[in-house]
């Protein structure tokens, strides 16, 4: 999560960025986020409805992630119909944890107005970088 970071296309119409902020890392959602899309698009694909559902369920996968900015966690989930953006300022950050599924793992940011939970890969580095910036706001 490190270097020049960009956000991905697909994303870019669901978190845009203010003009004095920049990136510190863009994590995207394992597959098996979706594993139930996927399992019903496989066994639907003999009646051709699967194609359709495998076609969403992948842009719906490239939709949502999470984008860490010097400014803000911006956490789009995309489903295959619809999407939708939490973002939290890091100065509304009241604690950071991490969480582990039967599959996969992900942050938990506590704020002033509840948990959000972020499912993704690369936890430990996508901690480390919330706490860095997070730090610099107290």
């Amino acid at each position: 999560m490190s270097g020049e970071m960009e956000i991905d296309e697909l994303q870019s119409e669901l978190a845009t960025l203010n003009d004095n902020e920049t990136i510190l890392g863009n994590v995207s959602y394992y597959w098996t986020s979706w594993w139930k899309e996927v399992l019903f698009g496989i066994l639907t694909t003999p009646v051709l409805i699967g194609f359709v559902v495998l076609f969403l369920t992948w842009r719906a996968k490239n939709k949502s992630g999470c984008v860490v900015t010097n400014q803000r966690v911006i956490h789009t989930k995309a489903g295959l119909l619809s999407a939708r953006t939490n973002e939290v300022r890091m100065k509304d950050i009241r604690s950071i944890s991490t969480f582990e599924g039967l599959i996969s793992g992900g942050v938990r940011l506590e704020t002033g107005g509840g948990n959000i939970d972020i499912g993704v890969r690369n936890v430990r580095e996508m901690v480390e970088v919330i706490r860095s910036q997070k730090n610099k706001y107290e």
